[in-house]
């Protein structure tokens, strides 16, 4: 999301694979836009010095520098949108809190070498949590259990709170995590930094180093409550005193940042960091300061497969009883055999006993290594490392030589020989993925043999599978990822990460994996029922609710995601026909855009909303929607206008029956849209799906806003 500037910086050391090099501006200035002001035209570029006097020092900067170094400047105008705070109140409110957070934190790493390990690294993953949070936000009604009235009262309030809560959420990470050095002028001798003395500004620090503590050095206690401490210096008391008038607000603010890992601020920001560090491990750049000495379990991964492919003797391919077959551009290695070959090989290179590696029973931390940076080609029928296949071997002759079942992961050979003529021959034979069923059950086994102990974290969302072919239902942004293991701040292979119980990657790794199968399997197992062919009559076709009579805010849930099954829905009815492809692809179109944020839901003007009696989608808007984004391509005819082909998409969700039917046998539900107050205020219509389960997961509550009955009129019959 926001430009990795490692390649202009001193002491990047990228992984072996992926050299940004290609770049070949001079080092000791960066292009910028600018200011950063939301209301102020861009200026010319112009080129700002961050590198200080010595090798490894950096000049202490502004905070419209800073932001510019990353070309935050975007990224900060998608934040003003989504906090849908008017852009004169956020630039008074909101926006000196980001300065001076970005003041504070100069040009520092997230991690180490791990995820934003970059110079630079810590305020670009905190602007992209921020940004992520804000979205996520929308999926929440805040405060939660409260009435229409007072979450409508309150939105902006909540608003400021999530805003604040993603913005300190790694605010402690300078101090538990670097040993950071500043003096004023190049004579001075070099100082230790407390952020008890306010930023690097504040002190008239000139340039500063960046070191990094040992693990055993670390207090992530203390990381975790800073946030409470840095709250009143970084934020504008004016906007502190503003959101003492809701006081449940303020509290949950600060207990999350005093360490409190419960509430809606807590998951929301879980959530949203979780998604930057997935994003940043998969495509960001793998630079790092000079001065860290941890290496990232990737690169120890990666590195001892080159040597032991290099070597020949360790991972043998292509024939009866290898380690690894190469097929279909891709080298696929048995599983447990990789991982403890690799384990094997490394501990004996290696001498370095405080890096530490996991252990025998932790093989899912190395498969999750692979998977999160993108390594691994994932199993789409399960979102995970894992592949059940069937290895068939055959001789000179054509015939059979052997065939294996075996658990094996997928690597595309580009990803493991850097030299294309290095790659190994294709096997003679085939590899034949196993079905769908197969393939759950595998994973349920790999599930019941992780340890116990980490049953009792709280899920949370994770990475997703890659696209998968046109029979299977297209894989979510924020699914959960099914194959982490759990870490503990006192084992030895947590090698890679600055904060342990940092959000994305440590505090839920295996309790998510049940829950997800229990929901799979819940989904899968439910049925849709037919419904009459009749059309809806007296409604207001399309309208959706107006931004001043609906709360503008959704469910206290998760955000919805499509479920990774591998076909849609099938109906038990005797001669019920199959869906459309039509069909097919206008849910698979939903699904995607629930997943990825660009389609609303439970807010007002949103295309779905979830109701008592199922899924809706307010029509025609949203098969309107899908005309304008599909029309053109998948219109029958070259005549067929957008309209034509919204209605023809709506007839052809219809004929698969995956709809409830509304009072009175039609098709298409009449639904009511309450005012502030309870008085009905507007009513659209909607095709309603009967078990949302089957679509998204997990289903968010009921829109209180939106019923199927009108408040004057009773109960439905």
């Amino acid at each position: 999301m926001l430009r990795d500037i490692s390649q202009y910086m001193d002491g990047g050391a990228p992984v072996h694979h992926r050299d940004d090099a290609s770049d070949k501006r001079p080092l000791d200035n960066i292009p910028i836009p600018g200011t950063i002001h939301h209301s102020a035209p861009p200026l010319n570029h112009v080129r700002i010095a961050y590198r200080g006097s010595e090798a490894g020092w950096y000049n202490v900067l502004p905070a419209n520098a800073l932001i510019s170094c990353i070309e935050g400047d975007e990224v900060i105008k998608k934040i003003i949108r989504a906090s849908r705070v008017a852009p004169d109140i956020f630039a008074h409110d909101l926006h000196p809190a980001l300065l001076h957070f970005a003041e504070f934190v100069q040009l520092l790493p997230a991690s180490e070498s791990h995820h934003h390990a970059n110079p630079g690294g810590l305020l670009a993953h905190t602007l992209e949590t921020v940004l992520h949070a804000l979205t996520i936000r929308t999926g929440y009604l805040l405060p939660l259990g409260a009435s229409a009235e007072v979450i409508a009262a309150q939105r902006d309030f909540w608003t400021y709170a999530v805003f604040l809560a993603a913005l300190l959420h790694d605010v402690g990470k300078p101090m538990t995590d670097l040993k950071i050095q500043w003096k004023r002028g190049k004579t001075s001798e070099p100082v230790l930094w407390s952020a008890a003395a306010g930023s690097l500004n504040d002190c008239a620090a000139t340039e500063y180093f960046v070191g990094f503590k040992k693990k055993s050095e670390r207090n992530y206690d203390s990381h975790a409550k800073l946030g409470a401490m840095l709250l009143q210096r970084l934020v504008p008391g004016p906007t502190l005193a503003s959101m003492a008038h809701v006081p449940a607000g303020l509290q949950e603010l600060n207990q999350y940042l005093g360490g409190e890992r419960r509430g809606a601020l807590h998951e929301i920001v879980q959530k949203a960091d979780q998604e930057s560090t997935r994003r940043n491990l998969a495509t960001g750049s793998r630079a790092r300061f000079s001065s860290a000495k941890a290496v990232p379990l990737i690169e120890r991964l990666m590195g001892a497969m080159t040597s032991m492919f290099m070597e020949g003797s360790h991972l043998p391919l292509n024939r009866d009883g290898a380690a690894g077959w190469v097929y279909d551009d891709c080298v696929w290695l048995v599983a447990k055999r990789l991982a403890d070959s690799v384990r094997e090989f490394v501990l004996r290179q290696e001498e370095n006993e405080e890096a530490g590696f996991p252990g025998d029973a932790k093989n899912d931390r190395l498969f999750d290594a692979w998977q999160e940076y993108g390594y691994l080609r994932i199993n789409p029928a399960t979102g995970q490392a894992i592949w059940r296949v069937v290895v068939t071997g055959t001789n000179q002759a054509g015939e059979i030589a052997y065939s294996h079942e075996l658990s094996v992961l997928c690597f595309p050979v580009a990803k493991v020989w850097i030299d294309l003529s290095q790659i190994p021959e294709a096997m003679s034979g085939t590899i034949e993925v196993l079905p769908a069923a197969s393939q759950g059950k595998i994973s349920r086994d790999h599930q019941s043999q992780r340890p116990l102990e980490d049953c009792d974290a709280v899920p949370m969302p994770g990475d997703s599978p890659e696209p998968v072919d046109s029979k299977k239902v297209p894989a979510p942004k924020f699914v959960t990822r099914d194959n982490r293991t759990s870490k503990k701040k006192t084992t030895a292979d947590t090698d890679d990460l600055l904060d342990e119980r940092d959000t994305a990657e440590a505090e839920a790794r295996n309790a998510r994996r049940d829950k997800d199968r229990r929901q799979q399997e819940a989904g899968s197992e439910t049925e849709t029922g037919p419904a009459h062919q009749n059309d809806a009559e007296d409604t207001n076709p399309g309208q959706a609710p107006r931004q001043e009579d609906m709360v503008d805010a959704t469910p206290a849930r998760p955000f919805p995601v499509p479920l990774p099954i591998e076909k849609l829905p099938a109906l038990k009815q005797k001669g019920t026909k199959e869906p459309s492809a039509l069909a097919v692809d206008f849910m698979k179109w939903v699904q995607q855009n629930l997943a990825d944020g660009s389609m609303k839901h439970n807010e007002a003007g949103a295309p779905v909303h979830f109701i008592e009696y199922g899924m809706a989608l307010v029509s025609p808007l949203i098969f309107r929607l899908y005309a304008a984004a599909n029309g053109g391509q998948k219109a029958s005819t070259a005549s067929e206008d957008d309209g034509d082909f919204a209605m023809r998409v709506q007839r052809e969700l219809l004929r698969a029956q995956w709809h409830a039917t509304a009072p009175g046998g039609k098709n298409v539900w009449t639904l009511y849209v309450s005012k502030k107050g309870g008085q009905a205020a507007n009513k659209l219509a909607a095709v309603v799906l009967k078990d949302p389960r089957l679509w998204v997961m997990p289903v968010p509550p009921p829109n209180p806003f939106i019923s199927a009955k009108n408040d004057s009129s009773g109960p439905l019959p």
